[in-house]
Order: C-alpha cells, then sequence, then structure tokens
C-alpha cells in the first residue's frame, strides 16, 4: 500500500485504529491500559527533568498528554484523524494536524517524544525514528509501545493485516532501536496485555547493529502457530454460531442482533456469510444511534435490550467488557447474548 493511500485511511476511515470507539471510564479495559502507561511514564519524565517539552506522535484524543499531569511540561500533539484531532482540542491539548514532517527541520527541541501503538503502521518507520532522533535533545528519552509478536492472539480482524507492517518482540525491538542510535531501552514488565512498553535514550554513539536473521526466525515461528490457532479460532466460531443460530429459531425468533458496528463485525459478516438473519446493529458509540451501517439500523444497548432479539457480541479486545455491561443492565438476558471469545481468555 502507497504511503499517501494509508495517511488517507487513517485520516478518514471510521474503521482505521485510532479511530474506533472504546468505553474509557475508570473500570474499563482501555482505562486500566491508560491508568499503567502514565503510571510507567509519568515518573520516569520526572526523574528526566522538573520540566521539558514533550511531543507525542499520534496523540489520538489526547487523553496521555492531558492526564499525564508534570504541569511544568510543555505539551505537544500531531495527529491525522479528524476525530481524534477533535477530541484533543476539545480537552484543550496544543495539537498539530498532520506526521513528524510537520515539524520540518528543527532538531534537538524536545525532552522526550512519546509515540504509542503508532510504529507499526508507518510504512516509513526508519525515516519516523530517525526524526525522532533529531527533534529529542542530548539524552532525550523516547517514550513507546508497540503490540508484542510474541503473544499474538488469533481473532478475525487479525493481528498480521495490512495494518500492522512492522512486527516486534522485546529483542527486536531493542536491536531496532540500537541500530538507530537509541539505547539503555527499559521494558515495563508489569503490562497487562499483549504489547510492549517502555523507554530509550538517544546516544551520541553508533550503536549494536539489527539481528535480521534472528528476528526473521521468531517472527516465523510466531507466525505459523499464530495460523494454527487461528483456523481452531474460526471453525470454534462458527460450531458456536451454528448452535446459537439454532437455538434462536428453536425459540421461534428469526432475528438476531450484532453487538459492533465497525471493522471486526465486516470481519465476522465475511467469514460466517450464512449470518443473514442480522436484522439490526447495537453500538455504544452514541453518534452512531440512528445511522445505517452495511445497510442496517444501529440502535443503542436499551433500545436492544428493549427489542428482546438475541445478541451476538461481535469484538475482540472489548468482548467480555461489552457482555458483562449487558448482564449489568438486563441479568435476564443471558440466555439471549453470545460471546465470541469466552473461551480464549
Amino acid at each position: 500500500l502507497r504511503e499517501s493511500v494509508l495517511k488517507e485511511y487513517y485520516s478518514q476511515d471510521p474503521d482505521a485504529s485510532g479511530s474506533v470507539f472504546h468505553a474509557s471510564g475508570p473500570g474499563s479495559k482501555y482505562g486500566k491500559k491508560h491508568k499503567e502507561r502514565i503510571a510507567f511514564f509519568q515518573p520516569r519524565l520526572r526523574n528526566l527533568a522538573n520540566s521539558g517539552k514533550i511531543l507525542e506522535v499520534g496523540c489520538a484524543g489526547g487523553e496521555f498528554l492531558v492526564d499525564l499531569g508534570l504541569d511544568d511540561w510543555s505539551k505537544l500533539g500531531l495527529e491525522i484523524s479528524e476525530d481524534a484531532i477533535s477530541k484533543a482540542e476539545a480537552r484543550g491539548v496544543d495539537i498539530i494536524r498532520g506526521g513528524i514532517d510537520r515539524l520540518g527541520d528543527v532538531s534537538e527541541c524536545f525532552d522526550a517524544v512519546a509515540i504509542f501503538s503508532v510504529l507499526e503502521h508507518l510504512p516509513n518507520i526508519t525515516s519516523v525514528i530517525r526524526d525522532i532522533h533529531r527533534l529529542l535533545k542530548p539524552a532525550g528519552m523516547i517514550l513507546l509501545e508497540v503490540p508484542n509478536t510474541n503473544q499474538a492472539k488469533p481473532q478475525l480482524a487479525e493481528f498480521f493485516t495490512y495494518e500492522h507492517l512492522w512486527h516486534f518482540t522485546g529483542e527486536s525491538l531493542r536491536d531496532f532501536l540500537a541500530l538507530y542510535d537509541f539505547g539503555d531501552l527499559e521494558l515495563d514488565g508489569s503490562v497487562s496485555d499483549a504489547r510492549i512498553r517502555g523507554t530509550a535514550v538517544k546516544s551520541s554513539l553508533k550503536l549494536s547493529q539489527l539481528k535480521a536473521d534472528e528476528m526473521n526466525s521468531i517472527s516465523s515461528r510466531v507466525l505459523e502457530g499464530y495460523k494454527l490457532e487461528r483456523r481452531q479460532l474460526i471453525e470454534g466460531m462458527r460450531r458456536k454460531i451454528i448452535r446459537f443460530i439454532e437455538s434462536v429459531a428453536a425459540n421461534r425468533v428469526e432475528n438476531v442482533l450484532i453487538y459492533g458496528a465497525g471493522i471486526h463485525t465486516r470481519h465476522l459478516l465475511r467469514h460466517f456469510p450464512f449470518l443473514r438473519c442480522v436484522n439490526g446493529f447495537v453500538d455504544s458509540n452514541s453518534q452512531k444511534w440512528g445511522s445505517k451501517f452495511m445497510d442496517k439500523r444501529v440502535m443503542s444497548i436499551n433500545e436492544a435490550i428493549d427489542s428482546e432479539l438475541p445478541m451476538i457480541v461481535s469484538s475482540n479486545k472489548f468482548d467480555k467488557e461489552i457482555y458483562d455491561s449487558i448482564m449489568q443492565i438486563a441479568p435476564w438476558y443471558k440466555s439471549k447474548a453470545l460471546r465470541l471469545y469466552d473461551e480464549y481468555e
């Protein structure tokens, strides 16, 4: 895919990474990840400088920069998604539309640069990491998160997708950063999901070289295991959905709802085209209520429960969170709601 095509996709497509809606309250899965992120990076920035300047590349809605605290620090975000920019601006984040190239040829002006869940998406990853090195002051710090390929979990929406152009393990990330003169990689050993979180320091020295042959052997081993697990996942889901539809039909109900009006549901219906009995979609995002998704109406969870129609939860990362929210509203719905990933936690 050309860089221009990917840029348009990430800036405009509501199904692109960074634009997908998720609950972000204190008890939510995203809220937990966000709290962990702040807890790891905040003290390291405090130790770096009492006051300084931090840039976040791909700042999304600006949550990290806002909740980071560090009132004596100057904070700036870069973002290309228009939806995310609107949210960041509403939070009062100082933001520049566009990528890191918007900063021109300036150098050594930031004490820290953060880049979370972005590197793996970049077709121009080498130029971006060089730009970050140039923008950092001597001994400046890069704060980063990337998916952990060693912990890739099978899913319908795919881990090894056109969105993920690069794959990392802790060891390969260390080697990759060293190739561009970042050293002293410190990893967060308490990460609760399949991601690598850490910091590295800008060096003025030439560091060790990337061990490409070792990276390739790790990637191919993980990939083969993932492919097998994904085939088993899809077959297991197929049997589960068929049993659910048969039980629905036995109760003389002809239609079902799908919770999730987004990219995972597109994958779900492509894998299981026999789901012709879908009557509508449910979503947590109130902005989607009343609109059309795949030619069917999107409704709120309360409207869906009032309809008493059976419901399939179409989500990977937030499968349990969504199911639990349904049970809190309507415990009696347990026999009418299907989780797809409950066997794979």
